[in-house]
């Protein structure tokens, strides 16, 4: 298997995208194990942490 750097991994994907194809066609035409594809791909194109934003709520002051 070749290894290959988080950019290759990413241009992959781009050029996956950009095909049309389905993943497993995509996988057999580039000679890629198709499960690990996947794997690759969600461990790096999912980047929920960076999105979340923490809230905090104001105390309303109710004049009783």
């Amino acid at each position: 298997m070749i290894r290959r750097s988080k950019e290759q991994w990413l241009s992959l994907f781009q050029q996956h995208a950009d095909s049309g194809l389905t993943a497993a066609a995509f996988c057999k035409q580039h000679d890629l194990d198709q499960a690990y594809f996947s794997l690759r791909r969600t461990q790096l194109c999912n980047t929920d942490e960076a999105a979340f934003i923490p809230v905090a709520r104001k105390r309303q002051n109710n004049p009783t």
